[in-house]
C-alpha cells in the first residue's frame, strides 16, 4: 500500500479543495432571520468552540512520552516477519492496535497543527505518525501477499481464525495481481514520487504567484485574482466581465507552463500503471478508486454527454431569469453569479445548528442525535472559532476507536460555512459511527465518503427552501439544490471526460501542446456548456482545475459519488422510514466489502452507472422544472 499516508492526508481536504471548483456561494438566512447582527456568531463565547484535546492526551508532553514507547512497540511488531498461518490473526491483531494507536496521535498532532501553522513540533508528530501508519499498512499488506498467505483456502481461512480478515486477505490477493516486488515499488517510488510531487508543486507555487492588473471599479481598485468574489458579484457588468476575464488571462500567460506540467504528470502516471501491469493510467486509477474497470466508467462518460441538454436546459432557465432581472439581453458565464432578488445575511452558530439539525430529520432520529452531539460544544468535537495563524478550510478527523473532531478555519454564518459544517461534519459522523470498525475497514473508496457527505447538503437546501417565506428565498435554494447536482455529475462528468482524453491523447502522442489540450477541451465544453461558443476562453478553464495537477484522475469520484448520493435521496424521499435503517447500518458497517456488494447488500441496489444516472436526471429535470415555476410566479408578483 504505498503512499497510504499521502493519500489520507488528501482526502481529509478533497471536499473543501472541490468546494473551489463551484460556484462561489453567497451568505444565507433562514425565513425567520430578518434583523440584522452581530458579527460574533457564538454569542461572546468563542472560546467554547475550540475542541477539547484532552480526549486524545492529557497533554502535551503526555503523547510525546506515549509516541516514543509506540515507536519502539511498531520496531518490534514489524521484525515479526515471515507470518506462519497459524499466528496470522494474532498478528493482524496486534497490527490493527498500533494503527489506532498511531492514529491516535495523528489525529492530536494534526488538530495542533491546524491551530497553529507554526506550530513545528506538531507538523513534525502528525508527519510521524502518517509516515508509521503508512509502513504499518504496507508491511501488513507484504505478509498477505507471501506465498503462504496467497495459498490459503477459504477452508483454511476459517480454520486459522481469519474469517474476520477475509476481505482484507482477497484485497492483498488482488494488491498482488498487480503489485511490485518490495524491493521494484522501493525503487519506482524513489523514482517517481520526486518527479510527481516536484510537478505538483511546481503547478502549485506558479498558481500561487499569479499576478493580474488591479481593475478600476465604483468599489475602489480590485484585484482579478484576491477579489474575484468581489468582482463575480458587482453590480457592474462591465467589471464582471473584465475581472472574469482577467483571473483567466493571468493563468493563461503560464498556459504552456500548466500544460507541459499535466502532460508530465500523465506520462509518469502512464509509465507505472504499466509497470504495474495495467493497460493505461486510468485503469490503474478507477481500479484502485472506484472499484470500476475503465470500460465501465467509460460507459458512464459516454452516458452523461448523451444527456448534456438536461444540464443545459437548467442553464438555459437559469440565464433567462438573469436577463428578466437585470435587464441584460446576451447573459453571459460572468453574469450567471447576479443575485436574482434574494441577499441572504449569515446565521448565528445557533440557528445554524437548529437548521442542520432540522434538515437532518430526514436521516431518522439516530443519526440527528449522532449530529447533535457533535455540534454540541461542550462535547468537546468542535474547532470552529477563529484564530491567528489556523490551517484554512475545514475537514473532519477520527478514526476506529479515536474520538473524532470537526474543524474549520473559522465560522462567520455563511452559507459556504454552515454547508462545509452539514458535509464535514458528515464525514465525522460517518467515523463516528464507524467506531468500533476494525481499522482495516474504516477506509474505503472516497466516491462513498463523498456521497454520504453530498446527501447531506441536498438536505439542507430542502430545509432552507421549505422555511422560505418569499418567491425570491425559496428560487435561492432551489438554484442551490441544482448548482449541488449539476456541478457533481456534470461538471464531474465533463472533468471526466476531459482527463480520460488528455491521458488517452499523451500515451497515444496525439497530445503534445496547451493547443491541443485546450482543443480537447473545447470539444466537450461545446457538448455541455451553453455559452461555450461565445466564450472561447473557457477552453483554458482547466488551468484552474488544481485537482488534475495534485490529484491526478480524481476528479471523476465526484461523479459516482453524486450518482450515488441522487439514488440516496430518491430513496429518502420514497421511504424515509425502510431508508432511516439501511442507511444507519450501512454506515455502521465500514468497508468489508467492495463498494458495489455494500450497496446491493443494504441499500438494494448496484453501482451500475447507467441506472444511477437515469435517476439523477429525472432529480435534475424535476427541479429545473419547479425552478423555472418558481420564476415564473416571481414574474407575475
Amino acid at each position: 500500500m504505498p503512499n497510504a499516508a499521502k493519500l489520507l492526508t488528501r482526502s481529509l481536504s478533497l471536499s473543501m479543495i472541490r468546494s473551489v471548483l463551484l460556484r462561489a456561494l453567497t451568505v444565507f438566512v433562514i425565513s425567520n432571520f430578518t434583523s440584522a447582527q452581530s458579527p460574533d456568531p457564538f454569542d461572546g463565547h468563542p472560546n467554547l468552540y475550540h475542541a477539547d484535546l484532552t480526549r486524545y492526551f492529557s497533554s502535551s508532553q503526555a503523547e510525546n512520552d506515549a509516541r516514543r514507547r509506540l515507536a519502539q512497540t511498531t520496531d518490534a511488531y514489524l521484525q515479526t516477519a515471515p507470518w506462519i498461518e497459524d499466528g496470522t490473526a494474532a498478528r493482524l491483531d496486534e497490527g490493527a492496535r498500533l494503527i489506532t494507536d498511531w492514529m491516535r496521535h495523528r489525529v492530536y498532532c494534526r488538530a495542533q497543527a491546524s491551530r497553529d501553522i507554526t506550530d513545528k513540533p506538531a507538523k513534525t508528530c502528525a508527519n510521524e505518525a502518517n509516515d508509521r501508519y503508512s509502513v504499518l499498512l504496507s508491511f501488513v499488506d507484504a505478509q498477505l501477499q507471501s506465498k503462504a498467505m496467497q495459498g490459503l483456502s477459504s477452508t483454511d481461512i476459517d480454520h486459522f481464525g481469519l474469517d474476520r480478515y477475509r476481505y482484507l486477505i482477497e484485497q492483498a490477493r488482488e494488491t498482488a495481481a498487480h503489485g511490485l516486488s518490495p524491493q521494484s515499488q522501493h525503487i519506482a517510488d524513489l523514482l517517481t514520487d520526486p518527479v510527481l510531487e516536484g510537478l505538483t508543486d511546481r503547478y502549485d507555487a506558479t498558481e500561487r504567484n499569479l499576478t493580474a492588473e488591479p481593475l478600476e471599479t465604483k468599489d475602489g481598485k480590485l484585484d482579478p485574482i484576491k477579489d474575484a468574489s468581489k468582482l463575480a458579484h458587482s453590480s457592474d457588468r462591465a467589471a464582471r466581465k473584465a475581472g472574469w476575464e482577467a483571473k483567466q488571462q493571468a493563468y493563461s500567460v503560464h498556459g504552456e507552463l500548466f500544460a507541459a506540467t499535466l502532460i508530465d504528470i500523465a506520462r509518469e502516471e502512464t509509465a507505472l500503471a504499466k509497470l504495474c501491469g495495467f493497460a493505461s493510467a486510468p485503469a490503474r486509477f478507477y481500479a484502485r478508486r472506484l472499484q470500476l474497470t475503465e470500460p465501465q466508467v467509460h460507459s458512464t462518460l459516454d452516458a452523461i454527454t448523451q444527456h448534456a441538454d438536461v444540464l443545459k436546459d437548467y442553464q438555459r432557465v437559469r440565464a433567462e431569469q438573469v436577463s428578466h432581472v437585470t435587464g441584460i439581453p446576451d447573459v453571459r458565464s460572468w453574469d450567471m453569479d447576479v443575485s436574482s432578488g434574494y441577499d441572504p445575511n449569515p446565521l448565528p452558530y445557533a440557528q445554524a445548528k437548529a437548521a442542520i439539525l432540522k434538515a437532518l430529520a430526514g436521516l431518522g432520529p439516530d443519526y440527528v442525535a449522532q449530529f447533535t452531539w457533535l455540534l454540541e460544544p461542550k462535547n468537546g468535537a468542535l474547532e470552529i472559532a477563529s484564530g491567528p495563524n489556523r490551517e484554512s478550510g475545514g475537514f473532519s478527523l477520527g478514526y476506529s476507536a479515536v474520538p473524532v473532531m470537526l474543524y474549520m478555519d473559522g465560522f462567520h454564518g455563511s452559507l459556504t460555512e454552515t454547508s462545509t459544517v452539514i458535509h464535514e461534519g458528515g464525514h465525522a459522523i460517518h467515523r463516528k459511527l464507524m467506531n468500533e470498525v476494525s481499522p482495516y475497514y474504516v477506509n474505503g473508496p472516497h466516491f462513498l465518503f463523498e456521497a454520504y457527505a453530498i446527501l447531506n447538503q441536498l438536505l439542507l437546501w430542502d430545509e432552507l427552501e421549505r422555511e422560505s417565506t418569499t418567491l425570491a428565498e425559496k428560487a435561492y435554494y432551489q438554484e442551490r439544490f441544482l448548482d449541488t447536482v449539476s456541478a457533481e455529475v456534470f461538471t464531474s462528468g465533463e472533468e471526466g471526460i476531459l482527463e480520460q482524453g488528455i491521458y488517452d491523447g499523451v500515451a497515444a502522442g496525439k497530445i503534445n501542446s496547451q493547443a491541443e489540450i485546450d482543443n480537447l477541451n473545447a470539444q466537450i465544453l461545446e457538448k455541455y456548456e451553453l455559452f461555450a461558443s461565445e466564450e472561447p476562453t473557457l477552453r483554458s478553464g482547466w488551468m484552474r482545475k488544481n485537482l488534475l495537477f495534485e490529484d491526478p484522475l480524481y476528479l471523476v469520484n465526484y461523479l459516482y459519488a453524486a450518482l450515488v448520493a441522487c439514488k440516496l435521496y430518491e430513496m429518502d424521499m420514497a421511504h424515509p422510514a425502510d431508508f432511516q435503517k439501511q442507511y444507519l447500518t450501512m454506515l455502521r458497517e465500514g468497508f468489508d466489502m467492495p463498494a458495489a456488494e455494500l450497496l446491493k447488500k443494504n441499500m438494494g441496489f448496484s453501482l451500475d452507472g447507467n441506472q444511477l444516472l437515469d435517476g439523477a436526471l429525472e432529480l435534475m429535470r424535476d427541479r429545473t422544472i419547479q425552478l423555472k415555476h418558481t420564476y415564473d410566479l416571481m414574474m407575475k408578483h
